[in-house]
């Protein structure tokens, strides 16, 4: 049997009656065994640190039951971990001895929030890389909604998410984005969805394999399952024309990476626009209650594009160190270039402020050159008043002075 080993990260699994802490979780993978053992798979689930090499000190299986082994050697890895930049240089380096689905390259392009936006920025919210809150204060006039998302800049699964007023930023922590906040809230006008939603459309290998909406609860910003979000299964006649159109972009610029298995979670704005919520590298499969079908269907395409990964051979690491480097400097290009695009931003803001306070001195200027006018125009009407006002007095004296003359004589 090809021993392939379910990997994840710090935390994720437990070691006494079975690796799951949720019932529903432990029955995915424990179907997953059984297809794998139908298919001549042995699936080993442990975690990075028991891996030494290409042999796995602990792990568990299922057979039945679950149980723990020991020391078994492995061909494959799943990988069901976390990706950060903490640790994605430690799994580019176990890909050059043991092959890792996905490869590392790609789950670090699905993780890392800034790097997604990079690739794809005309279909993703505007997103800036922030590690405190005066480098979030700085950028916010940039992002041209109200409300903004604040998450971790390596997650999925909406962990960690805040959807905050600008003003009301009062920490950042390091290593987490500032994001334009999508109003989804109108649902999907074509599919009939009401409500705050996302569409994920899950690929392997190029292909569409199933897709399904998730609605959050009323009153939510969260669709995610775990966070109460309901699944409506769509038939693939269904998926609109223009989603689509977008995978099909989105995918072509995957080619290299083979095979891939992840999914695309899409949004629509209350103006029906489309955008890139998230790439998911690891979607899950506990979350099918009612479409059991679909998940079966799902994981039997897991396991069967798992058992025909061969080794990785010296070709395909050669091949791994040249798109390595050919990413590092396209990532420094981008770099580059979003420093420049942020300092003309800033430029921009800049000129724009100079010439709200010139229209603001223009503005004052006027309003006192208007009043200065007025006083003008008060002076002169009392002139005005005196001069007609000074004849009236000199008539009156005169009359008076007539008047004493005529009363001596």
């Amino acid at each position: 049997m090809k021993p392939i080993g379910i990997l994840f990260g710090d935390k994720v699994l437990q070691w006494e009656e079975h690796p799951f802490s949720k019932k529903r979780t432990n029955q995915a993978f424990a179907l997953l065994s059984r297809i794998g053992k139908e298919k001549e798979i042995r699936f080993l689930i442990s975690d990075f640190k028991q891996l030494d090499k290409n042999i796995l000190k602990k792990a568990w299986v299922f057979e039945d039951v679950w149980q723990i082994v020991e020391n078994r050697e492995l061909e494959l890895i799943f990988d069901r971990s976390e990706t950060n930049f903490k640790n994605d240089e430690k799994k580019e380096e176990i890909n050059k001895k043991i092959k890792i689905i996905n490869n590392p390259g790609f789950n670090k392009l699905c993780w890392d929030k800034v790097q997604t936006y990079d690739y794809f920025s005309e279909l993703v919210p505007r997103t800036f890389a922030v590690s405190n809150i005066n480098e979030a204060k700085e950028i916010l006039p940039m992002i041209g909604t109200e409300t903004v998302v604040l998450k971790p800049r390596y997650g999925i699964m909406g962990k960690d998410i805040q959807f905050l007023k600008k003003n009301k930023i009062k920490e950042v922590k390091k290593d987490y984005i500032v994001q334009e906040f999508i109003d989804s809230s109108k649902g999907i006008k074509e599919l009939d969805i009401q409500g705050v939603h996302d569409l994920r459309i899950v690929i392997i290998n190029g292909e569409i394999h199933h897709s399904y909406v998730r609605v959050a609860e009323p009153g939510s910003l969260f669709a995610n399952c775990a966070k109460g979000g309901k699944k409506v299964f769509l038939k693939k006649e269904q998926i609109p024309d223009k989603i689509l159109d977008i995978v099909k972009e989105v995918d072509s610029r995957f080619q290299r990476y083979l095979p891939r298995i992840y999914s695309i979670d899409f949004v629509y704005d209350k103006n029906g626009k489309i955008w890139i919520a998230e790439l998911e590298s690891i979607p899950g499969f506990a979350y099918y209650d009612n479409n059991e079908e679909t998940r079966d269907s799902f994981l039997n395409k897991i396991a069967d594009v798992l058992k025909e990964t061969e080794p990785i051979s010296e070709e395909e690491i050669a091949e791994q160190e040249r798109i390595e480097e050919e990413q590092r400097k396209a990532a420094e290009e981008k770099r580059i270039l979003r420093e420049e695009k942020m300092k003309k931003m800033k430029e921009k803001e800049g000129e724009l402020k100079e010439e709200q306070a010139e229209e603001k001195e223009e503005t004052e200027a006027e309003k006192e050159e208007k009043e200065i006018e007025k006083e003008i125009e008060e002076l002169e009407t009392i002139e005005k008043r005196e001069i007609i006002e000074e004849p009236e007095k000199i008539d009156d004296q005169e009359d008076s002075e007539d008047k004493k003359d005529l009363e001596e004589e």
